[in-house]
């Protein structure tokens, strides 16, 4: 089960999204490519896999020699018309940070492009365009050395304007463009294309750091020097921190299973432990970690396996737990964070062992396995660190999965608490989505954390319970999922949509969340709110126009909740509307958009009989 999500999600997410996708072996072979990286090369999945990707995209040959993480740009000539791409290499590595592929992600710009040209020859459409977009651009004339910057620009970078025309040092100060020498070598160098794109950080004055995307566009004499660089800047830092979200919520996922599959597979007991400390080490970023395992009759914990310490430890060594700093883990059944170690461990069999060791954080959780205590998990930083309420949950996690290890090779006769554990993982996973889209909307993260509550007390009421309050829940956290595939122009948008272009590309986000959780039947319970919560009573929703008790109830209930909470919270182009304008609107929709039955126990539910 915990297969069949993991690679669900990854294969729905890439082939919902429009960005091209390919991935490449250490030979730059194609091993897989999304629909939209089909279009773009021109080629069925089953012609282009196994083929050298510049054989089947020629332009691409020294995009594959980039660094990791690096941006490019390509043009590619389709029948006389010229398309511009944005390129990014980034590197899949397994848990020992071994490079085993490349993912190139292709962005069509061709659009934008365009846009960018118009904009920079006209300053009211650019200055309108910047308001909308939060895009800064800036204009440096090399010949006289005079560089003007739009407000944006200093929006971006943490200050207020003070002049439009600024000198070359507090440019370099704003943007943090201290490579320009090196930013000068590729314009110059870049003598076929005239924009150059570079992703770098700024450092405001308050410490806090922001990630940016800048377009460079050089205009150059008869002899290719550059003469004037014209540029656009944008804050993607948001961007940056839902890319993070969702690759590090994919690894704990792929982590989990791997564990999994060992405990299910019965390897010899170290092997198991050493592919989990393996994981501990790459997913929750600590320098060692080790695993200890309780004998009771003894009370001493006995080192079973070992990862990142720079000393060996003596085989078999054992600790007494009483007098130990791992008594309260032992005997409180509870976790132990330490802070300062060096002084927590002083009095410690293992003082002189840690100290040189130079850790500083401590972390350590009980193994438990049939409510009892099998052994402790501990996990070692030499920098100072303060865990999250994240950071421990997945560690909790892996604490569950590692004490069903220890419990199998004894004698499991069932995996409940295996199924339970990854349930576990399961709800942290999909809010951590839900989280994910509030990176991308910070409205979107507050709301649906609302609607889930709300949504689970009127389900209670009209008599749901078990196993279908759980998928209810999880259908509100994911409901608007699908509006990962919706492009920013259309999701930033800060009035109305006001063209039926963008009102129909918006409405595709029921439909998007519906291929990308559908294929993963661990979901497909809870794919009724996502796909049908946008449904009306009267037949007048979408994405099917269905009607009456057509509709899901598990949608049926959600709409009206989603409703209430959305008139009642501000949006850019209007205020909140007051509690009694929402009910008045809930009653005046019912046998219209609402289902009368589930409207009226809402009402009631909020002290609103009608």
């Amino acid at each position: 089960m915990a297969e069949e999500l993991a690679v669900g999600l990854y294969l729905s997410i890439i082939n919902s999204i429009s960005d091209g996708i390919i991935v490449v072996d250490e030979n730059h072979r194609i091993v897989q490519l999304n629909p939209a990286a089909e279009r773009f090369v021109g080629n069925s999945a089953s012609h282009a896999i196994g083929q050298p990707l510049k054989n089947i995209v020629p332009e691409m040959k020294s995009s594959l020699t980039q660094s990791a993480d690096e941006c490019g740009e390509i043009k590619v000539d389709r029948e006389g018309i010229v398309y511009a791409y944005d390129v990014r290499v980034s590197t899949i590595q397994d848990w020992q940070g071994h490079e085993i592929n490349r993912v190139v992600v292709l962005r069509d710009v061709t659009e934008r492009k365009r846009a960018d040209d118009k904009l920079l020859r006209s300053d009211s459409n650019l200055t309108e365009a910047q308001r909308l977009s939060h895009v800064g651009s800036w204009e440096w004339d090399l010949k006289r050395n005079r560089i003007r910057c739009s407000e944006e620009i200093f929006r971006i970078a943490g200050l207020l304007p003070h002049d439009e025309e600024i000198t070359r040092e507090e440019f370099n100060g704003l943007l943090h463009l201290d490579e320009a020498g090196e930013l000068f070598q590729r314009i110059q160098q870049n003598t076929d294309y005239p924009t150059t794109n570079i992703e770098h950080l700024i450092l405001r004055r308050n410490g806090e750091t922001r990630n940016v995307y800048s377009r460079i566009k050089a205009y150059r004499d008869e002899n290719g020097k550059p003469l004037l660089l014209l540029g656009s800047t944008q804050d993607v830092t948001e961007r940056k921190r839902a890319e993070e979200e969702i690759r590090r919520r994919t690894g704990q996922l792929i982590a989990l299973h791997t564990i999994d599959l060992a405990i299910i597979r019965r390897y010899d007991l170290r092997k198991t432990l050493n592919i989990i400390l393996g994981h501990v080490l790459a997913q929750l970023e600590v320098d060692a970690a080790s695993i200890l395992l309780l004998d009771p009759s003894a009370q001493t914990l006995k080192i079973a396996a070992t990862r990142g310490f720079r000393i060996n430890h003596k085989a078999n060594i054992r600790l007494p737990v009483r007098g130990e700093f791992m008594e309260y883990i032992v005997r409180k059944q509870d976790t132990l964070t330490i802070l300062d170690l060096p002084q927590a461990a002083a009095g410690s069999r293992r003082s002189a062992l840690l100290n040189e060791e130079a850790f500083i954080f401590y972390c350590g959780m009980p193994l438990m396995a049939k409510g009892k205590v099998v052994g402790v998990i501990e996990v070692f930083k030499r920098a100072a660190f303060d865990p999250t309420p994240a950071w421990l949950g997945f560690f909790d996690a892996l604490a569950i999965q590692t004490a069903i290890a220890i419990d199998s090779t004894k004698l499991i006769k069932d995996l409940q608490t295996s199924n339970a554990s990854l349930i576990k993982a399961y709800n942290e996973t999909l809010e951590g989505w839900s989280r994910a889209m509030g990176f991308r909307d910070k409205e979107t993260e507050e709301h649906t954390q609302r609607v889930t509550e709300m949504t689970l007390k009127l389900a209670r009421i009209m008599g749901m319970d078990g196993e279908s309050l759980q998928y209810m829940r999880w259908g509100a956290l994911l409901h608007d999922i699908g509006k990962i595939g919706i492009p920013d122009a259309i999701l930033y948008k800060e009035g109305k949509l006001t063209f039926d272009e963008e009102q129909l590309v918006m409405r595709k986000h029921a439909e998007v969340a519906y291929e990308m959780l559908s294929p993963i039947s661990f979901l497909r319970p809870a794919l009724d709110i996502p796909y049908c919560h946008h449904e009306k009573w009267d037949g007048t929703g979408y994405p099917r126009g269905l009607k009456g008790e057509q509709i899901p109830l598990a949608a049926r209930i959600f709409a009206v909740v989603d409703v209430w909470d959305a008139l009642r919270s501000d949006r850019p182009y209007r205020k909140g509307w007051s509690d009694e304008e929402v009910y008045k609107y809930i009653s005046d929709q019912t046998g219209k958009h609402f289902d009368p039955q589930i409207a009226e126990a809402f009402l009631g539910l909020m002290g609103r009989k009608q």
